[in-house]
């Protein structure tokens, strides 16, 4: 899809001093009420291949992400699942308030076919998300980068230091892709449409997903599909869960139509520096 709306965000020494002051900021907000903002997913398996029952595990820590096994990495996607990924230093309620500021921010946008969508990580972004949104959303961005190069080690012996970033909160309705009901065709950049990010962004080298609440729970659907050879792999979305990928052709992918309820979720793409 066009991302067209994000914002590169360098990374350097300084953004590095910058994000521990973004996490001691976030111990402060999680011992103390800052603002008055007013998980969990039952037994649902997280991973598994549509046509061969295949099933990959999830980790309850980053310490234990699961990975695909067998062939070199040369020769498969990278594709890297943790569940609880945010740490203790964060508000427990941190998924919540990204979805409330998330909805203030883009309450009054219509439905499209890419859902709505909002950079935060954008100049600017405070006066629409609030200042508390845009420092929960760029330390979980950074959160996510430190985990993610340290699984690509672990599991993949992939030595790659992960740089700027792009990032969009993004907010789906079930009724986003409306018009298709009368069975026209999807519009090319609707959300469901089968796509490879590196096609649209060159310099992309992992994809991320956090989700901020849970199927099954708030929506059915939307499940995010990676199209394999051999069958299609699911993941389902949980509040709190991460999932990874190489940005490539290894790993064309799409998000299954929501049949009912809103999924919110803060999406990241990495350059390898």
């Amino acid at each position: 899809s066009d991302r067209s709306n994000t914002f590169l965000f360098p990374y350097s020494p300084f953004s590095r001093t910058l994000e521990e002051s973004l996490l001691a900021l976030l111990s402060l907000m999680a011992s103390s009420s800052v603002l008055p903002w007013m998980k969990r997913c039952s037994n649902v398996q997280p991973c598994c291949r549509l046509a061969t029952v295949q099933m990959l595990s999830t980790s309850s820590s980053p310490s234990s992400a699961s990975s695909i096994p067998s062939a070199p990495v040369a020769q498969r996607p990278i594709r890297i699942v943790i569940d609880d990924v945010l740490p203790s230093s964060f508000p427990s309620d941190a998924t919540k308030r990204l979805r409330q500021a998330t909805r203030l921010a883009l309450g009054s946008d219509p439905h499209s076919c890419r859902g709505r969508i909002f950079p935060p990580l954008s100049p600017g972004a405070a006066d629409c998300l609030g200042e508390e949104a845009v420092i929960l959303a760029t330390a979980a961005i950074s959160n996510v980068r430190s985990i993610i190069m340290a699984k690509l080690q672990a599991e993949y012996k992939v030595s790659m230091q992960l740089g700027g970033a792009e990032a969009l909160l993004q907010w789906l309705h079930f009724d986003d892709l409306g018009e298709a009901s009368t069975g026209e065709p999807l519009p090319s950049r609707a959300y469901c449409q089968r796509h490879v990010d590196a096609v649209n962004r060159p310099h992309y080298a992992i994809s991320t997903i956090l989700y901020l609440n849970t199927h099954g729970r708030d929506f059915q659907g939307g499940r995010l599909l990676f199209h394999d050879d051999d069958g299609d792999m699911e993941v389902l979305p949980k509040e709190g869960r991460l999932v990874a990928f190489s940005s490539g052709p290894e790993n064309p992918h799409s998000v299954e139509r929501l049949r009912s309820g809103e999924r919110f979720a803060l999406s990241t793409w990495f350059q390898s520096q």
